[in-house]
């Protein structure tokens, strides 16, 4: 696992931002909001790769929810077209990695070089 990830604590996940079009998607709990941020700043925090791969064990620690609730909120994230989800074989095992999808239409600049 990334070690920057081992490292971060609840206290420790950085400032939480959401796009207003997803902040205005009634679609989507809050709590997967509040989680699409974390991921984009895992992303963000890590200048090496383009996706996320900590583990729904984490977000539950890091949210205090269960491990089911982080997969139903990815689960909404993806049918919503907000985050996309691959496995990848790596070192004989798969990897899930979680990658934003750019959706939104009324992105300003600043936030799409984030």
């Amino acid at each position: 696992m990334n070690e920057n990830i081992e490292q971060q604590s609840p206290t420790t996940i950085g400032d939480l931002w959401i796009p207003s079009e997803l902040a205005n998607d009634t679609n989507v709990p809050w709590g997967a909001k509040s989680l699409y941020s974390v991921i984009r700043n895992l992303i963000i925090s890590n200048k090496t790769i383009d996706y996320c791969y900590a583990a729904n064990n984490w977000f539950a620690d890091v949210f205090g929810v269960s491990s089911r609730t982080v997969t139903e909120w990815i689960r909404s994230l993806e049918v919503a077209g907000y985050v996309m989800r691959r496995a990848v074989m790596q070192n004989g095992s798969y990897q899930r990695r979680i990658y934003l999808q750019v959706k939104f239409s009324k992105m300003s600049k600043a936030e799409a070089d984030f």
